[in-house]
């Protein structure tokens, strides 16, 4: 047996151990990691994510800007729940109704909850039934939070570019369009027809945010009916437990749909699955009647691809990958070990050996083909980067690597006769 031979087989062999062990391994072809069996849902817009690092699972026409309906309000609720959580306002804090709210509240043309402008609700109960898309519910609430609702949409503008959104149209908190909610509580000087519209990656975006930063969030999304002023509100999530779409392989917990002649039938759900949570969006999907099913079939099908195609990798803080060490030309030692400096996952595909990665070192860290000494222990020296995996920004996955141990300086003279060394 040659030595190339030999050579080829021990790097098959690293290659199968690593893999045993869970941690990433280089490949040379990203195309290695691409699933080419992803679902060609019924619907316009479609995309899967990872609920914390946004790693993209699946996706079309992600980035296009749609038409929000009632969907609008995931982001409206999250400014409240921010504003609750800054003291601004209160959870026992009563709503006030003014003229305009109550014309709105009992318009039936859309899903309300009559608010009567001599009764008063709390903060709270007002929360959870703009869960349930009562309208003029969500619309009371920005106007406590905003002062007036057209000041509660500029905080929703400033909110989507804090949130990385630079193409978000924004015009009422509800999601009924300008026109809809009428002049008092509409934005001045635009058409009657403007309504929202965001992407789905936007959206996922507000729903990580929201999750990540008030997890209790996932309670309001998970009530199916909620009773207010006599009448009972029911959500429009027919993935909850109890609802004609529901599936206990995939115990969905909201979040919120969308409804409207030029929104279709758009859903933004999350799903968790032994312990490894993900969110969808579906929009624009069939809408033919109020009970239609559609956005949530295709819903299942980005799930259940998701979860049928995908491995979830976990790789522990202080882990050593493919890359176990860097050189230190320069060091009393020639290598340092290098560790994960924190905890981190990602999904691979099954049909994937491992994870492309690449070791990337900090500029101003470099010498030659390594890094320069003193090297102190636990210094950050760069970052494994996932070349083939993205987030919702467009990077690419990566996790900060730092050195195991500390490396001296080697003395002037064994560094010249390195130098020498290295002439021959």
């Amino acid at each position: 047996m040659n030595f190339t031979h030999r050579f080829s087989k021990i790097i098959v062999m690293i290659g199968m151990v690593l893999m045993t062990l869970g941690l990433p391994v280089t490949a040379s072809a990203s195309s290695v990691y691409q699933n080419t069996n992803q679902p060609d849902i019924d619907a316009t817009v479609g995309l899967a994510v990872d609920a914390s690092n946004g790693q993209v699972l699946y996706s079309k026409n992600s980035n296009r800007p749609m038409p929000l309906a009632s969907m609008s309000k995931l982001m409206s609720l999250y400014i409240v729940r921010k504003a609750i959580a800054e003291g601004k306002i209160y959870w026992d804090q009563k709503v006030p109704v003014n003229s305009a709210l109550h014309n709105l509240s009992v318009d039936t043309d859309y899903a309300n909850v009559p608010l009567p402008t001599g009764k008063t609700y709390t903060v709270r109960q007002i929360y959870q039934a703009s869960f349930e898309s009562a309208n003029a519910a969500m619309m009371s609430l920005a106007n406590l939070v905003g002062g007036s609702t057209q000041n509660f949409v500029l905080m929703m503008r400033k909110t989507a570019k804090q949130l990385g959104i630079k193409d978000a149209q924004l015009y009422t908190a509800c999601g009924l369009t300008n026109g809809e909610v009428g002049k008092a509580l509409g934005m001045p000087g635009v058409d009657d027809n403007a309504e929202n519209k965001m992407s789905a990656k936007d959206m996922a975006k507000i729903a990580s945010k929201f999750m990540q930063q008030f997890p209790d969030v996932l309670k309001h999304t998970s009530i199916s009916e909620y009773t207010l002023g006599g009448k009972t509100l029911r959500n429009g999530d027919y993935m909850l437990p109890g609802g004609t779409q529901a599936d206990p392989n995939l115990p969905v917990q909201g979040l919120k749909t969308g409804t409207s002649t030029t929104c279709g039938g758009s859903f933004i759900g999350t799903t968790n699955r032994d312990g490894h949570r993900i969110i969808t969006v579906v929009m624009h999907a069939s809408n033919t009647e109020p009970t239609d099913p559609g956005r949530f079939i295709q819903t299942k099908k980005i799930m259940n691809y998701v979860y049928d195609n995908y491995r979830y990798v976990n790789v522990a803080a202080g882990a050593q990958t493919a890359y176990k060490n860097v050189a230190v030309p320069s060091g009393s030692d020639t290598k340092v070990a290098i560790k994960t400096k924190k905890a981190f996952h990602y999904w691979a595909p099954m049909s994937a050996s491992g994870a492309n990665v690449n070791l990337v070192i900090n500029k101003q860290l470099r010498d030659g083909k390594g890094i320069d000494a003193p090297v102190k222990r636990d210094q950050k020296i760069g970052r494994l980067v996932f070349k083939d995996f993205t987030n919702l920004d467009g990077k690419t996955l990566h996790v900060s690597m730092d050195t195991a141990a500390s490396v001296d300086k080697a003395n002037l003279f064994v560094r010249i006769w390195r130098s020498i060394v290295n002439l021959f």
